[in-house]
């Protein structure tokens, strides 16, 4: 699909940037000052036999971010395409204004035969990362992407820096980590939900070819839905190496939500994806099972009328792709209410209206 586009981002290029890279490296990038340089810095230390291009999106920032993009793209014109966005272009999920069509529009001009992701504030921390992910997807033809273990460091708060994937326990306040996964995962796996961190990932280039799947413009989380649809066309590597970190600060934008705001981001990437995704019938299965719990969490923290309406969509697009799914959600949902205190449950009258509205015919 082409994005819509109201006002062209200006795209400043060289004519000595590469001319046929191998490998495109894409740095979405806002309000970045403190960590821009860091992270293009140590895409830059990448020893490779092959070239690389790096595409920064740069979304209009507040602060001084544009301006060190433009000394940074200035300073290595045969590396880096610097892609100045326009506040116009923006595009909004749930009401919200996002850096999608930055996302997106840089994923569209990549031109190499692999796509590496590193947001604004990560950076990599290994010189062969890259040499190492290549040379994986070159062996591995069945692979559609390979992505690594790095570490979490938090600016602010008494946490110490650990790996993202360990197989020991976390304290609670801790940044989400994982489980160390397999050598080799699949559709059937990520379906489950998403285990991949996005500055440690390395993927066949199918944009060039096939372009933006409508749905990404619509998801509220970006990564996890591009992974899905890339892992239908092969299997997934992990190298259990330390290749990046993913920095946790104040003005991270996803830190600085509520609750509430994260689970609907959860659950917003869902409705989009129904009925867009070519999943068979193992990965599908494992793909309802997880919309369902997440839609269970959410609805035992928030099960008003405000919370009705927001799974609106998501219920309709259920309903229409796997017919009966919500009755089955539902009929969970008030075995739970049942098991709960009598004073957390809101009015029946309430609660049934809801119930009512948003799902019509099955529950009238």
């Amino acid at each position: 699909m082409n994005l819509r586009t109201v006002n062209e981002p200006d795209i400043l290029k060289s004519t000595k940037f590469v001319d046929k890279p191998f490998v495109s490296i894409v740095v979405t990038t806002y309000n970045h000052e403190r960590y821009i340089e860091q992270c293009i810095h140590s895409i830059l230390k990448q020893e490779a036999s092959f070239d690389f291009e790096i595409l920064v999106g740069e979304d209009n920032s507040s602060d001084r971010t544009r301006e060190h993009c433009q000394i940074l793209a200035q300073t290595y014109p045969e590396t880096i395409s610097l892609i100045l966005h326009h506040r116009e272009n923006l595009i909004h999920i749930n009401g919200r204004p996002t850096g999608r069509f930055n996302f997106l529009y840089n994923l569209s001009h990549c031109r190499g035969k692999y796509i590496a992701l590193c947001e604004g504030d990560d950076y990599w921390t290994d010189p062969y990362k890259l040499k190492k992910q290549v040379d994986l997807l070159e062996q591995r033809k069945n692979c559609a992407l390979v992505f690594s273990n790095g570490r979490v460091e938090y600016d602010e708060g008494p946490h110490e820096s650990h790996p993202v994937y360990r197989a020991e326990a976390l304290h609670p306040s801790e940044y989400r980590a994982f489980q160390v996964p397999e050598p080799i995962t699949g559709i059937k796996d990520l379906a489950r939900g998403n285990y991949i961190h996005t500055p440690g990932v390395l993927f066949r280039n199918w944009i060039r070819e096939e372009g933006i799947p409508p749905y990404l413009t619509r998801t509220s989380i970006g990564d996890w839905p591009l992974h899905m649809y890339t892992a239908t066309k092969g299997d997934i590597a992990y190298i259990d190496e330390e290749l990046f970190v993913y920095r946790v600060h104040g003005g991270g934008v996803y830190s600085k939500k509520s609750a509430q705001d994260k689970q609907e981001m959860a659950l917003g990437q869902f409705e989009p994806m129904i009925g867009a995704l070519p999943l068979e019938e193992e990965a599908l299965t494992a793909f309802l099972s997880y919309v369902k719990k997440q839609v269970l969490n959410y609805l035992y923290d928030h099960h008003d009328e405000s919370a009705m309406d927001f799974l609106n969509p998501l219920f309709k697009a259920l309903d229409t792709y796997h017919p009966g799914f919500v009755e089955k959600i539902m009929a969970e949902h008030e075995a739970q209410l049942a098991k709960r205190p009598q004073e957390s449950i809101p009015a029946p009258s309430l609660y049934q209206r809801a119930l009512r509205r948003i799902l019509g015919k099955h529950w009238s």
